[in-house]
């Protein structure tokens, strides 16, 4: 009888021990991280053979007894995935059924225009090149990309020709590793349908969006605080109405490609649709994505008797009524 329960207890230790060496990390030591791609439709066997492969695993199948164990043989996840030689097989399978594949992080910042996004995500290595953006977003200062309307309504609110300057929504974006440009462009717009619905599309009213956005846009890369924004807006307004041009410098700047709004008499003189200098009213479209609080503004301007204004070096907004005042605050601020 003792000899029998020394062979179990016997036995119950090769296992435990057996079970504590396969699940210890390859490399305990390892502070490296390995690309795993796991493809669709892959069996355990054949997971488990690729991880002990790439040296992540101690026994191939070790692996799968655990993944039985644990029930959750038949519930590990394509995709790519970072692992490390010093994670425990245990470890690598909740991260494989859970699905927590490897990711990329971008940010639109708020005033970008297409060229900075399209740049961005290049230098990113998250598309091949600025033209597979512009296939589906259009290109800067022209008409065209791809119709999504019927996805996401938004954007029937901008004319079916437009590019979609104005509406990728500056945010962070989290999504997998390898997306393709049309789920990046997916994710954007779908951050900027919900945003819109919870916040804009409830104060818009009789107003139009498009004209809303076009406006907003120019606040965002003009102005500073809302409340300036507020003030800009309600001068905008005014311009427009009196039919007097608008002359934002940030116009220009849309046309130039200038990182600054310092415009040369030329530049003035540039026959644009966008050139603000030059033709009266809003242009075509927005100049850049804005953000909600330049938007909110837009939507919400205040009544002001000011014409004019400009940003002073240090960012502040200085706002006249008449152009013998303006005139006067340049020399005073810009010269």
């Amino acid at each position: 009888m003792k000899h029998l329960l020394f062979v179990f207890v016997g036995g119950v230790v090769v296992f435990l021990g057996g079970f504590l060496y396969t699940n210890t990390p390859a490399n305990p030591s390892s502070d490296g991280i390995r690309e795993v791609h796991i493809l669709s439709g892959m069996k355990g066997s054949a997971i488990a053979n690729l991880l002990y492969k790439e040296n992540l695993i101690r026994s191939p199948f070790a692996f799968r007894v655990f993944s039985i164990a644990m029930r959750v043989n038949f519930r590990l996840q394509a995709g790519t995935y970072d692992l490390s030689p010093s994670m425990s097989t245990v470890e690598i399978i909740h991260m494989i059924e859970q699905g927590t594949i490897a990711t990329e992080t971008f940010t639109i910042r708020e005033g970008w225009g297409l060229e900075q996004i399209a740049d961005m995500l290049v230098a990113k290595n998250l598309i091949p090149t600025q033209e597979d953006w512009y296939n589906l977003v259009g290109k800067p200062r022209a008409n065209g990309g791809v119709d999504f309307s019927q996805t996401f309504s938004v954007l029937n609110h901008k004319p079916p020709e437009a590019n979609l300057e104005g509406f990728l929504f500056p945010d962070t974006y989290t999504i997998p590793r390898y997306s393709s440009p049309e789920y990046i462009l997916a994710r954007i717009l779908t951050r900027m349908q919900g945003k819109y619905e919870a916040n804009i599309l409830s104060e818009l009213g009789d107003r139009n969006l498009f004209e809303v956005l076009t406006i907003a846009s120019l606040l965002e890369r003009e102005v500073k605080t809302t409340d300036d924004k507020r003030i800009v807006a309600g001068i905008i307004q005014n311009r427009l109405q009196a039919g007097i041009l608008l002359q934002i410098d940030a116009t220009i700047a849309y046309i130039t490609g200038k990182t600054d709004f310092r415009t040369a008499p030329e530049d003035l003189r540039i026959d644009s649709a966008y050139n603000t200098y030059r033709y009266v009213g809003l242009p075509p479209g927005p100049i850049a994505n804005p953000g909600m609080q330049s938007i909110w503004a837009a939507l919400n301007h205040k009544d002001t008797p000011y014409f004019f204004y400009l940003s002073t070096q240090e960012g502040k907004t200085i706002f006249s009524q008449t152009f013998e005042e303006h005139r006067k605050m340049i020399q005073e601020h810009l010269k």
